[in-house]
This record gives C-alpha cells, sequence and structure tokens, in this order.
C-alpha cells in the first residue's frame, strides 16, 4: 500500500514487527529529513503518485512523505516528534493541536470535498417509523455533516437517533436495513447509490466546508519552510493533471493505495476538487475555520478556540 522511497521500502520489507514508530525512528532522525505523513485518502495521491512517477524530485535527505495505514498512527507519530507534520482534515488538525499545545500551521489545503461526502438513506426512510436510525463515522466530520443536514431540514421533520460506525459497517447497515441512513463516502457512498436508495444531502451543498489539509509544526516549519515550500509545489505540480485525467500509470499506482477500481475513482474523484492552496487567496481557509470550529466547541470536541492558518500568514480564529 504504502508508495515511499527505496531507503523506506527497505524497512518496510522488514516488516512491523518494531511498530511504524520504531520503522519511521530507524529510518531517519526526526527533523533530518523533514518527515511528514498521511494516509491514502484519494486527496492526498497526488504527493504519492509524484513521488512513484518521478522520484528525482524529492532528495529524501532533505523532504519525505510516507504513507501509513491511518491517521491515528499519524497523530501518534506526530505527538512522539517523529513526524513534522501530516495530512489531516481541519478538524482533527484543531483537536490535535488543542491536545498537544503544539502549534500548527497549513502548509496546503489539498481538497474540498464537493459531493464526496454524502446522507444516503434508504428508498423507504418516509415511510419508518420515528426516530430514523442514521449511522455515520466517530469523527467529527460525520457529525459535522449530520448538524448541517439537520439545518437543511432534509428529514423533513422527523426525529433522528444517530449511532456511530465504522466505514467499513456502513454498507453491511444499510443493505440489512440496520439503520434508515448513513453519512459515509466514496467509494462506499457510490456503492450504495447503485442501490436502491436517495441522497437527500451532500458536500455539495456546503461548499468549502469539508476540507483536508497538510499541516506542519509552525517550529518546524520556521526552520525548514524555505525549502519545504518549492517542494511541495514541485510534486503537486508535477503530477496533479495527470491524476485528474487518470492516465493508466496513475490508476494503477492510485488502485494499489486506495483498493479503488478505475470505475469507483472516477465517481470518487467527481465529488472532490483538488485544490494545491498555500494562501487565502487560492483558499478563504479562515471561514471554513469558523464554521468548523464553531461545531468544534458546540460538542465539546474543543474547549477553547484554536488559532491555525497558512503558514506564512497570521493565525485565524
Amino acid at each position: 500500500m504504502p508508495r515511499a522511497a527505496t531507503s523506506i521500502n527497505s524497512c518496510l520489507r522488514s516488516g512491523f514487527i518494531w511498530g511504524v514508530s520504531a520503522f519511521l525512528f530507524a529510518c531517519s532522525p526526526p527533523h533530518e529529513p523533514v518527515n511528514l505523513a498521511g494516509n491514502n485518502w484519494l486527496g492526498y495521491q497526488p504527493f504519492y503518485v509524484a513521488k512513484e512517477l518521478n522520484p528525482q524530485t524529492v532528495n529524501e535527505r532533505e523532504f519525505s512523505i510516507h504513507s501509513l495505514p491511518s491517521t491515528s498512527n499519524l497523530l501518534r507519530l506526530m505527538s512522539e516528534g517523529q513526524l513534522d507534520g501530516g495530512f489531516l482534515t481541519l478538524d482533527e488538525a484543531l483537536i490535535y493541536q488543542q491536545g498537544t499545545n503544539e502549534q500548527l500551521c497549513v502548509a496546503m489545503v489539498t481538497d474540498v470535498s464537493r459531493g464526496g461526502d454524502g446522507l444516503i438513506m434508504r428508498p423507504d426512510w418516509r415511510e419508518q417509523p420515528e426516530p430514523l436510525r442514521i449511522a455515520h463515522e466517530a469523527t467529527a466530520v460525520g457529525g459535522y455533516m449530520l448538524k448541517r443536514a439537520m439545518q437543511f431540514e432534509v428529514f423533513e421533520g422527523k426525529a433522528i437517533q444517530p449511532s456511530v460506525a465504522t466505514l467499513n459497517m456502513h454498507a453491511s447497515l444499510f443493505e440489512s436495513g440496520a439503520v434508515d441512513g448513513v453519512i459515509t463516502f466514496h467509494p462506499v457512498l457510490g456503492r450504495l447509490e447503485r442501490m436502491p436508495s436517495e441522497v437527500i444531502f451532500d458536500s455539495s451543498m456546503i461548499a468549502a466546508e469539508i476540507v483536508d489539509l497538510l499541516v506542519i509544526k509552525k517550529s518546524v516549519w520556521d526552520r525548514h519552510g524555505g525549502h519545504i515550500r518549492p517542494k511541495l509545489m514541485q510534486l503537486w505540480e508535477t503530477s496533479v493533471s495527470e491524476f485528474k485525467a487518470l492516465t493508466p500509470e496513475v490508476t494503477r499506482i492510485v488502485s494499489v493505495n486506495t483498493g479503488l477500481s478505475r470505475r469507483e475513482l472516477v465517481l470518487a474523484l467527481a465529488g472532490l476538487e483538488l485544490v494545491g492552496a498555500t494562501d487565502s487567496e487560492a483558499f478563504n481557509l479562515s471561514e471554513t475555520l469558523k464554521s468548523v470550529q464553531q461545531f468544534l466547541l458546540e460538542t465539546g470536541l474543543l474547549t477553547k478556540r484554536q488559532s491555525l492558518d497558512y503558514c506564512d500568514k497570521g493565525w485565524a480564529n
């Protein structure tokens, strides 16, 4: 699944006996090179594709991006000081920052969900007794989507009963009728859409509110931003056009990373806007931050407001 440089691959082939934490520690020191990582979410794939297609664009002794199995691994390694940053959703970045008291900055807004996340209902949901059973992941994004759906009054006045379910349970819960609807994302969303169903709310209705970021510890950026910035942009720009076109080689790489077929990739990309923004002129992060942060405060996931902005800017609240 991970597509990393030769030195990292050699460590991966030795197995995870000592865990991902030991792998990163053994393969590189904490800050030389600057170590970044992410899971295999589709919006992060341009970086992995660029590394595979154009390995000469990255000097691993200065700068590296690793693919990890999960965000939980990433957050743990960041807190332990073995990663200098990573790919996170906005809510994940804010919650991490509060828990560690470590100031982050946004090196790039990688992508915006424009329909890639949705609330899909069984076709007979209007005839079902209340409360309607709605499942979503135990993430702030799932809860945020549910809150916004309720504000749009998509349930037509019916009471709801939320429940937490991991992504791998969404399809089976939906198909069996154990829930009346799920908040999910591609590829699960696309698969459920091929069944009798109705999408009553999706992220295209709340433009620019569900975003993914590359965040870096501000202290690291202050020391290394001068060489991080051009490398990030070079990686992004060398692959994003090919990535959008899903050329055969890109399709092969991304399919291996994500487990998605070409057809599923096409569906997923239709609901995703690849942004690559590094400043407020390219993407206004401040407005999105206010909306998401307010939800996190109301639900108790944040206890105080967090400051977060682009790495070369002041701080937005």
